[in-house]
């Protein structure tokens, strides 16, 4: 008897299903204004994100991109979308709106921070040779 596939990938197969509906129950609930169209295509991208990861994780290549490079891009991008998107919005929105300067230099800083936290993920990540931190080796 064979093994269906989904039996030995069931944790992924569930991170997957679960990315593509609680994306669009999260914006249902807490913006209300979006549209479904848009909520489907967050889904499909979060979907996405989560089969890119299972890649670098397993160590399989895809679109002939070697699991280490696919590791870079994703820590990259997790640098300045998350890190440098974070520290904007925790840094300089207050600041911004403290002494009462809101413009187009802001949504600059915007960009200036996400670049700055992308190669400083960068830098710390090539120093453990792209392994995640959870992994439990590597230098950092």
């Amino acid at each position: 008897m064979t093994e269906k596939w989904w039996r030995k990938k069931w944790y992924w197969v569930l991170c997957i299903l679960l990315a593509f509906v609680l994306v669009p129950i999260i914006n249902l609930f807490f913006f209300t204004e979006t549209p479904l169209s848009k909520s489907i295509v967050y889904a499909i991208a979060s979907s996405v994100g989560v089969l890119l990861a299972y890649f670098a994780y397993t160590g399989k290549t895809i679109f002939k991109i070697q699991p280490k490079t696919l590791r870079r891009i994703i820590f990259i991008t997790f640098g300045a979308f998350t890190v440098g998107f974070l520290s904007w919005a925790f840094i300089v929105l207050p600041l911004a709106s403290y002494f009462d300067k809101p413009g187009p230099i802001v949504f600059v800083l915007l960009l200036v921070l996400m670049v700055v936290c992308a190669f400083i993920v960068d830098t710390i990540m090539k120093r453990r040779d792209y392994r995640p931190f959870m992994e439990g080796g590597g230098n950092i």
